[in-house]
Order: C-alpha cells, then sequence, then structure tokens
C-alpha cells in the first residue's frame, strides 16, 4: 500500500530582497562583496530553521511529502530594482538553492513553478 500524500505548497521566497530568507551570518556575493542580513532576515532564517523546517519534518512523518514551490524564487533588480535587492542574478539563484536545500533534502518530489 502506498504511503498518503502530503503537499506543502510555499511561493514568493524572493530571494535576493533586503527582506527575504538570508543565512544569519550573511551570504557572499560574486562581486566578492558580502552581504550581511538586517534584523528581520535573522528572525525569519531563525524561524526557517528552528520551527518551520521541524514542523514540516513532523507533519510530514509517514507521508510521501511533494513540495509545490509557487513561483517568484528570486528577486532582483529587474523585479523591484536595486534598492530593494542586493547582489546579482546569479547570487540569488545561488542562495535561493542554499536555502531551500534543507526543504528540498526531505521531499520526494518537488513541483516549481516559476515567474509571478
Amino acid at each position: 500500500m502506498s504511503k498518503p500524500v502530503a503537499l506543502l505548497i510555499t511561493g514568493d521566497f524572493h530571494t535576493n530582497s533586503k527582506v527575504s530568507l538570508c543565512p544569519a551570518d550573511g551570504a557572499a556575493l560574486d562581486d566578492g562583496d558580502f552581504y550581511i542580513p538586517n534584523a528581520a532576515q535573522k528572525d525569519l532564517y531563525q524561524f526557517w530553521i528552528d520551527q518551520f523546517l521541524p514542523w514540516v519534518k513532523a507533519c510530514s512523518r509517514g507521508h510521501r511529502l511533494i513540495f509545490d514551490h509557487g513561483g517568484d524564487g528570486i528577486d532582483g533588480a529587474g523585479h523591484h530594482g536595486s534598492l530593494q535587492t542586493f547582489g546579482t542574478d546569479d547570487d540569488a539563484e545561488n542562495l535561493h538553492v542554499e536555502m531551500l536545500e534543507p526543504l528540498i533534502n526531505m521531499v520526494d518530489e518537488i513541483i516549481y513553478m516559476r515567474g509571478s
């Protein structure tokens, strides 16, 4: 008998936005600079690590976990402007993968939509 399915739907991470999920210790940028997250980003990261990921793991125990990312994974100057973002599109992509990796390692299947 197959496992029941748990479906986790998220979206609008807007990685590289100055209000997005970012490691508490910051992020290296491809130009050699280093981004230091603000207090809200540090709080969001702690919630992600200490609360959200363990909650997903607990709720999906015994289930086949499907992760549906609903778009707007990264942000950039073309989306909101350079005052609301940091780094390059490559920085955004690398950071987005880094932030999602713990979640991706838990799931059985990923549905990833792009765009707005």
